[in-house]
């Protein structure tokens, strides 16, 4: 798991969240915030255009993995042998 840094400001307890959720927010809307239970990381709140942001690019690292994947894979197929799996054959209507 990747060592993630906040500043002191960006760290509330979960207590503070149930008493303070609007100040909380407020602070999300400037930077991430990371929510300790017990002394212990919890939650991070983020704002939701980041939170959309972060999944494009996590989804865009999937499809970008998945093509070197495929670019590695040394066996090419013919166009008919893709046709007759389809059950296709060239030519045909």
């Amino acid at each position: 798991m990747p060592n993630v840094l906040f500043d002191k400001n960006q760290i509330v307890g979960i207590t503070e969240l149930q008493r303070n959720a609007s100040s909380v927010y407020s602070k999300v809307k400037k930077h991430d915030v990371l929510i300790l239970k017990n002394n212990a990381p919890c939650a991070v709140m983020l704002d939701y255009e980041r939170y959309e942001d972060l999944v494009e690019k996590a989804e865009q690292a999937e499809i970008y993995a998945m093509l070197l994947k495929r670019k590695d894979n040394k066996k090419w197929l013919k166009t008919s042998e893709v046709l007759e799996g389809l059950s296709f054959s060239e030519g045909s209507d």
